[in-house]
């Protein structure tokens, strides 16, 4: 029991640090927003898995960066407040590691994506119908990118644990749709959204999130789905 709490808890650690570095840093920001562009993009071109997975990692890798970045800046800042060469150095250092990971996703992106660009890209969206589940990871990676930047608007102790939108009940309403969409059945798609409900119930019942944030989070994993599947099937 003791080391499932210790390793619920560097989860929620992690998410606080991501949530800060999107409240505080205007480059996180562009990241994020720049990640969410990306995964748009692999949905209306038709990548492979090994395409994809090299979006994936490029993503995490400039992502990582940032959250260094902003480790190195906060430590810094604390040991030497004043003005020193080696706190210069330290900063430039680590904004250089985040600029060759930036320029590293350039390149990923550029072998990518320029083969993809044609008029007739479009004919590529009724292949991706055959492959579902390249939908639904896309839907959960936007679902969550849209919780974790709905979750910075607002100061909260903990951000894993409370805050605006409630992103486990957002990834369990994202899935619930996503089965439905999949297997077009009704039984599973009701067994699917109980399950999403009682995933939602308990971050109610233990007092984590309260009733609108947890409703925020199913709506918003139900609309990211809702719109992908239906673009994709329409």
């Amino acid at each position: 029991m003791g080391s499932r709490r210790r390793l619920a808890d560097s989860f929620r650690c992690a998410a606080d640090g991501v949530v800060h570095a999107l409240r505080t840093q205007r480059n996180m920001r562009v990241h994020f927003a720049l990640a969410v562009a990306a995964l748009v993009a692999a949905l209306l071109f038709q990548l492979s898995t090994v395409e994809l997975a090299l979006v994936f990692v490029s993503i995490s890798f400039v992502i990582a960066a940032e959250l260094f970045n902003t480790a190195v800046e906060a430590v810094v800042d604390l040991v030497s407040p004043q003005y020193h060469p080696l706190a210069r150095i330290a900063k430039d250092t680590a904004a250089a590691a985040v600029l060759l990971a930036a320029i590293n996703a350039l390149v990923v992106g550029y072998f990518v994506f320029l083969g993809k660009i044609d008029p007739w890209m479009l004919r590529g969206l009724q292949e991706l119908r055959r492959d579902p589940v390249y939908v639904t990871f896309i839907a959960l990676g936007l679902t969550m990118a849209v919780g974790f930047i709905g979750k910075s608007r607002h100061r909260v102790y903990n951000y894993f644990q409370g805050g605006m939108p409630s992103i486990h009940a957002a990834v369990a309403f994202c899935l619930a749709t996503a089965i439905g969409y999949i297997t077009w059945n009704g039984m599973a798609t009701l067994l699917a959204f109980v399950l999403a409900g009682l995933v939602a119930q308990s971050r109610v019942e233990g007092g984590i999130h309260t009733l609108g944030e947890v409703v925020a989070g199913a709506v918003l994993g139900v609309a990211v789905a809702a719109v992908l599947f239906s673009l994709i099937q329409g």
